[in-house]
């Protein structure tokens, strides 16, 4: 490259006409001068000429008054002898020659030194506008040419003068900032260039490749790529590892997945690599036991530079689910059931069209199933006894009405730091507490820390417990009924004022209640 150019913007290019003032004004009056001393020069040719014809007269001993007035009759009356007709010949000949061989041209000089010849100033001047345009895209400033233009009309062999696309070369080449090579563009951004077109490719090979398997059966990249020899920026990445850095790197936005029959939401957050806290965080508001087929999660904020998508042909062995037939039986209650047979899965071999970009599954479309092993059916019965009151219900209601002054967990009470294994709901002296669920009285009455304390059992390991009561009102064995009253308020026992102890324990463990009430 012959220079750097950095003007802030270009100067008024200047003409200069040999033998002609600097002030000739536009372009069409300095064309004209140049056509007038065409024209002198033509006509200087044929008064050549006719002084010719006017020596053959003499010599043959007649005399034409004006040469020029005459000029036909000379032609026509003397006939000139054969070198004074190849002369004339000549002089024609050349007068034509040098009208299609040459014609008149600019001179384009830059900082005084000649570059080439030009049909006109606004030919040149349409190509530097677009090789400015040009440089302003790919250097990323508004970029212009610096040296000093000039024009000199001359005669120029047809062949010699510039094309277009010869003067952009010229022009480009004293760009220093910019060069030609192979570029890699994607999305029409530039983004390596290299001397090797095969190198190029070999890094859009490899990057496929890392995505490629046995069963692929197309693999294509999803940007617009395109490798094409052209100009660019003289510091983009050019070595091979730098290009696929910059290949391999992420840009600020967002990937979407379409949620699919089937999906979970920690099953979408472990197909895309992350924890489930962080979708949640990353689609907030979003609701489990709402999530619906079609519906689009967010699974990354970075896009990456290059994607591949493949679709791969897999045959693999899959489990049919059986059918649930439900028999009512009489002997459970409502809401109850039991497995009479257990039901066995089936099994079917599957041929699929797998689609997936960057390795991470989009879509399955099912080609073929053949069943391998047919699914036995499960039976189940389904109670219709109606169900005591007194019966658990498995949900668990709000002992009592109140503040929540302590949660569960670890906490300083009376300079003691231990831990609470329930929750504190403060009301004043002699508030009701309610069975928070159907079942049967355990124990009913004083127990140390607790005061007086109420436990009930709901079966299968689970039980609640009522502590720092002022009155009793059930007694062990009695069976209750959710939502029945079975005690008051107090402060009795190991207590600060008057407020219901409520726990939830699950095989002798207590459990933060907190989760369970509704």
């Amino acid at each position: 490259m012959d220079e750097v150019l950095r003007a802030p913007r270009r100067g008024t290019v200047s003409v200069t006409l040999p033998g002609f003032a600097p002030d000739v004004g536009k372009e069409k009056a300095q064309l004209r001068q140049s056509l007038r001393r065409m024209q002198l020069f033509l006509a200087s040719l044929w008064i050549l000429a006719l002084d010719l014809l006017q020596v053959e007269a003499i010599r043959t001993g007649r005399r034409i008054s004006h040469r020029y007035h005459a000029a036909a009759a000379v032609m026509v009356q003397y006939k000139p002898s054969r070198l004074n007709y190849l002369l004339i010949v000549s002089a024609v000949g050349s007068v034509l020659v040098l009208s299609v061989l040459f014609q008149v041209s600019l001179e384009v000089k830059l900082d005084g030194v000649p570059i080439g010849a030009v049909s006109s100033q606004s030919d040149f001047v349409t190509v530097l506008d677009d090789v400015e345009a040009q440089a302003t895209e790919i250097l990323g400033y508004n970029y212009y040419f610096s040296p000093a233009v000039s024009y000199e009309f001359t005669l120029t062999p047809r062949g010699d003068v510039l094309s277009a696309q010869e003067l952009k070369s010229l022009l480009f080449d004293r760009v220093g900032e910019v060069m030609k090579a192979y570029v890699i563009t994607v999305d029409g951004k530039a983004v390596g260039a290299s001397q090797s077109r095969d190198t190029l490719n070999a890094l859009l090979n490899e990057m496929m490749d890392q995505y490629r398997t046995a069963d692929t059966i197309s693999a294509n990249f999803v940007q617009s790529i395109s490798i094409g020899y052209d100009y660019a920026a003289s510091d983009i990445a050019q070595d091979p590892d730098a290009i696929r850095d910059v290949l391999d790197s992420n840009e600020v936005g967002q990937v979407t997945y379409t949620v699919q029959a089937g999906d979970t939401l920690s099953g979408i957050a472990y197909n895309h690599n992350m924890s489930l806290s962080q979708l949640d965080a990353i689609n907030p508001g979003i609701e489990p036991e709402k999530l619906q087929i079609g519906a689009e999660l967010v699974v990354s904020q970075a896009i990456p530079t290059i994607s591949v998508k493949t679709v791969d042909q897999v045959t693999y062995t899959e489990a049919v689910p059986f059918e649930v037939e439900k028999v009512e039986d009489s002997s459970l209650y409502v809401g109850d059931s039991k497995i009479i047979t257990k039901g066995v899965e089936g099994q079917a071999q599957v041929t699929a069209n797998v689609t997936m970009i960057n390795g991470t599954e989009q879509s399955r479309d099912i080609l073929s199933s053949k069943t391998l092993a047919e699914p036995q059916t499960q039976v189940v019965a389904v109670g219709t006894k109606a169900r005591p009151k007194t019966a658990p219900t498995g949900n668990f209601r709000w002992p009592t009405s109140g503040t929540l002054t302590s949660k569960f967990g670890y906490r300083t009470v009376l300079g003691v730091y231990r831990f609470h294994e329930g929750v504190d709901i403060a009301n004043s002296t002699g508030t009701s507490i309610y069975a928070s669920d159907g079942g049967t009285v355990t124990f009913a009455g004083w127990r140390g820390d607790y005061g007086y304390l109420v436990i009930i059992s709901h079966g299968n390991g689970v039980e609640t417990r009522y502590g720092h009561c002022s009155k009793l009102l059930v007694s062990v064995g009695d069976k209750v009924y959710q939502g029945q009253k079975i005690a008051k308020m107090g402060s009795t026992g190991r207590s600060t004022g008057s407020h219901c102890h409520f726990e939830i324990r699950i095989n002798g463990t207590p459990v933060n209640p907190l989760s369970y009430l509704s």
